[in-house]
């Protein structure tokens, strides 16, 4: 009988110690991202928390979201999907990160920008590049790297030297600069934002 009981005891405390902390907050999308609340979809915006029970709809296969968990990872969900959040964790494949249903995208923190930054000189100096870090982002917000248009993602880091675009003034791009403040770029934009920080002064 005690067995039983501490068995009970143990099931329970794991399932609360499970689901204590199961609010992801939105970081990041691009296009309609819509949340079940009772029989009505609501939708999402970002710094929304919603729980790991929640049923998300992403209808367009061109749009996504990231969500960062409570352990600091950030998950990307692409288009073409209502389902449980909860789910599409349980269902992640263990394989292949190409799977459409479910994506890690990264740790945050770790994420740089790809295939070079700034603007290299002939030789190597001893100079502070300054960079910048996403926290956050509505539509798409791209940075331009080796002549390539690249979408940015939460927790990329950036130079301040690398040229950003920003489409429509409904988007908007959350950036902590390397001072540690945080500040929202909004579209239309096209510049660095060494440009940016300037023009702001």
């Amino acid at each position: 009988m005690k067995k039983i009981f501490y068995i009970f005891i143990f099931s329970v405390f794991f399932t609360i110690t499970l689901f204590a902390s199961d609010k992801l907050t939105v970081v990041g999308y691009v296009g309609n991202i819509e949340v079940k609340s009772g029989k009505k979809w609501v939708k999402l915006k970002i710094d929304d928390r919603i729980s790991t029970n929640s049923t998300i709809r992403v209808k367009s296969i061109e749009d996504y979201v990231e969500l960062l968990m409570p352990d600091n990872t950030i998950v990307r969900i692409p288009g073409g999907v209502e389902e449980k959040i909860a789910l599409l964790i349980k269902n992640q494949p263990k394989t292949s990160k190409k799977d459409p249903a479910f994506l890690v995208v990264e740790r945050t923190g770790v994420a740089g920008v790809r295939g070079g930054i700034g603007r290299p000189g002939p030789k190597a100096q001893n100079v502070q590049i300054k960079k910048a870090i996403v926290k956050g982002f509505v539509g798409e917000c791209k940075i331009l790297i080796n002549d390539i248009w690249t979408n940015l993602t939460y927790g990329m880091e950036l130079d301040y030297t690398n040229k950003i675009m920003i489409s429509t003034s409904n988007y908007l791009l959350r950036l902590q600069l390397s001072d540690g403040n945080i500040t929202n770029i909004y579209g239309p934009f096209e510049k660095t934002l060494e440009e940016f920080l300037k023009s702001e002064e």
